[in-house]
């Protein structure tokens, strides 16, 4: 036991680490609180680490998210920073707390010669697993009801509905989808699945599950789009992209897109690589055919490189040997994306295959199907 406790000791020392006992308490001061500063009130999260001691608050009137870092040593956090990384930090705004007095806590805010009374008390709840600031004891005062704003537009000469989420300018969110004209049962399918991409409250939804993970790890709250808009519309065929592009406190923000394609005439969803033979896409994961993995094979994969004109060399290493790939209906052919990540996202430009060049590698169906697709967009 000594050994193993020897080895975590130097491994923590090494990576730059903390050593802190399971048994020792948090301090006094971490926690959920609400109260006022001055007249106004407010709600704080304060969240010890081994590192920095950091947290965050808003005023209950807009809701808002203010950051927090502490100024002092990690642990004994007495002054704390609403500009924790800025280079003018000790310039405040600044809180400076007195020990806290069971569940009371009291100080001072400041900024230049303004100074306003700070009194807070705890908010009763469960402890968070990932701290005071991650979840609804602290951000649910934040939440509002969601409203859907309808704006009309146009696509391919085809009207449509945008619906716009307004989740409340508290959180820095944007989340879109649309409406398609008619009452066919096939369009009645389309809309609802159309709807579904919106949320309908607060709680337990994706843009709130990113705010609460970004303040806890950063103090800051996230940023989180979510935008579905129709890329071409036919007689038959409609076509979708969702676009998504977040910072929910990982390593990096993430974005991507996906494509979808539904028949209009079933309200159906397609899964366009089964219109490609075995040895142009291979099937690589079981599951319901639009959820299933398929592999771009090297013969498909030289004919869409083709396609690639002038390109970066960066761009043209990162996907010359990319298998994934999503794939869309456009008036011009296949549009395949890459699936790249993070670091290469920025190359993730579609790359069109006209119709005529991917007959090679269609079936049957698959030609017939484009053979519909190509006349409908005469």
């Amino acid at each position: 036991m000594r050994l193993v406790a020897a080895v975590l000791l130097a491994m923590l020392i090494l990576f730059g680490g903390t050593v802190s006992r399971a048994e020792d308490p948090p301090p006094p001061w971490q926690g959920v609180w609400r109260g006022t500063i001055g007249d106004l009130p407010v709600q704080a999260c304060l969240n010890h680490r081994d590192y920095a001691d950091q947290g965050a608050y808003f005023y209950l009137s807009h809701k808002t998210i203010i950051p927090l870092g502490a100024i002092d040593k990690a642990g004994t956090a007495t002054v704390w920073s609403e500009a924790p990384d800025s280079d003018k930090k000790a310039e405040g705004p600044l809180w400076t707390l007195s020990p806290a007095k069971g569940d009371a806590l009291s100080g001072e805010w400041r900024m230049k010669t303004k100074a306003l009374s700070i009194r807070l008390i705890r908010v009763a709840s469960k402890n968070e697993d990932n701290g005071p600031c991650s979840g609804l004891a602290f951000n649910a005062p934040r939440i509002t009801p969601i409203t859907i704003a309808r704006k009309p537009a146009v696509k391919d000469g085809v009207a449509y509905t945008r619906l716009i989420a307004n989740v409340g300018k508290q959180f820095d969110a944007t989340l879109e989808s649309f409406e398609m004209p008619g009452a066919t049962p096939a369009e009645q399918k389309i809309n609802a699945r159309l709807r579904k991409l919106l949320p309908t409250r607060g709680e337990g939804s994706e843009y709130l599950e990113c705010s609460m993970a970004n303040i806890a790890s950063t103090g800051y709250d996230g940023d989180y789009m979510d935008v579905t808009a129709p890329t071409m519309i036919t007689r038959r065929w409609l076509v979708w992209v969702q676009s998504s592009a977040t910072t929910c406190g990982g390593a990096h923000p993430d974005a991507g897109q996906t494509s979808t394609v539904v028949d209009r005439q079933t309200g159906e969803i397609v899964t366009l690589w089964r219109w490609f033979t075995p040895s142009a896409a291979k099937r690589e994961e079981p599951g319901r055919d639009r959820d299933a993995v398929y592999e771009v094979q090297p013969p498909l994969l030289r004919a869409i490189l083709a396609r690639t004109g002038r390109q970066e060399k960066e761009c043209r290493e990162a996907i010359e040997d990319q298998t994934f790939w999503d794939i869309a209906l456009t008036r011009r052919g296949f549009g395949f994306t890459p699936e790249l990540p993070h670091v290469v996202q920025a190359c993730a430009d579609q790359i069109v295959l006209p119709y005529a060049a991917a007959a090679p590698f269609l079936t049957a169906a698959g030609k017939a199907v484009v053979a519909s697709v190509t006349q409908d967009l005469h």
